[in-house]
């Protein structure tokens, strides 16, 4: 309850319209809401087609399936890839996680999350993504429809990488979820996906300390199109010599350790306890003596 308190709060303050009444249909039995209304919803897939068709031509060329394997950042900056060079005033790694050494990387973990989409015997609920809190856990319910039909989709059971060996049980649980809230006919799509979670909650966008023309657009969560959209804007500003009133706020140089400590201590002890039990046992496994060269 106090996390959607929170929310509310913080949406009012944003000037949002805030309403914290369910909306008609909504799906659920809570103890507290927070409604925003008036919000879109779009397929990424179809934006980003959209987006490349927009853009491509003698000033953007688009090139698909070429992996890089490393940046030079200098005057000019010279991008690796398996093909040949790209040389460039500057780059913009817009990526999951830097390619190379960055401070940021130990400030950064990678968290994995998991889907169903669904058919329903009955209706939909009514249109809106639905995030729904409960204890460690939150889930988004939404539904959606497209010329194959109605889905009703939920993500959820969150998890750092790595610290769990069987999946399955998590696709288990995200079907206990729907079915004790819905009629669900049967499952269509099950996966997962992987995103950066930074230590102050914060997206890292602009240059690192020791590089000048490299900008980095880093450390999004699961919030890549709203947060793909402002890197665009503050690395486009930067890189044209013009201010930003918000590039101070996502700076990789930024220094925040009141907001970053709590999370930082806690994901880089985890670290550190790993790395010393796996060098301290390592005798005791024959594990990767299985792995081929």
């Amino acid at each position: 309850m106090d996390q959607v308190e929170r929310e509310e709060q913080a949406a009012a303050k944003a000037g949002l319209p805030v309403i914290n009444q369910p909306a008609a249909g909504f799906p659920f039995t809570v103890d507290a809401i927070t409604t925003i209304p008036h919000q879109a919803q779009f397929n990424p897939l179809k934006y980003v087609q959209g987006l490349a068709a927009a853009i491509a031509g003698e000033n953007c060329l688009l090139f698909e399936g070429t992996k890089v394997i490393n940046v030079e950042d200098g005057e000019p900056c010279v991008v690796h890839t398996q093909q040949g060079t790209v040389i460039a005033r500057q780059v913009v790694m817009a990526t999951h996680t830097p390619k190379g050494v960055y401070a940021m990387h130990t400030a950064m973990e990678p968290y994995r999350e998991y889907a169903l989409a669904v058919r329903l015997k009955g209706e939909l609920p009514a249109p809106g993504v639905y995030w729904h809190v409960r204890q460690m856990q939150h889930y988004s319910v939404r539904p959606y429809s497209n010329e194959q039909g109605n889905y009703l989709l939920v993500l959820g059971e969150a998890h750092k990488v790595g610290h769990q060996e069987h999946n399955e049980k998590n696709f288990l649980k995200l079907e206990q979820y729907l079915t004790k809230r819905f009629a669900v006919d049967h499952i269509v799509y099950n996966w997962a996906a992987q995103n950066y979670k930074p230590a102050d909650t914060l997206p890292y966008i602009g240059t690192s300390p020791l590089q000048k023309n490299t900008y980095i657009a880093t450390g999004f969560a699961a919030d890549g199109l709203a947060w793909g959209t402002v890197s665009a804007m503050i690395n486009s500003n930067a890189i044209m010599g013009r201010e930003n009133p918000w590039a101070d706020f996502f700076d990789p140089k930024r220094f925040t350790p009141v907001a970053s400590a709590p999370k930082f201590l806690k994901e880089n002890i985890g670290v550190a306890v790993h790395l010393i039990k796996d060098h301290l046992f390592y005798s005791q496994t024959d594990q990767l003596s299985e792995l081929k060269a």
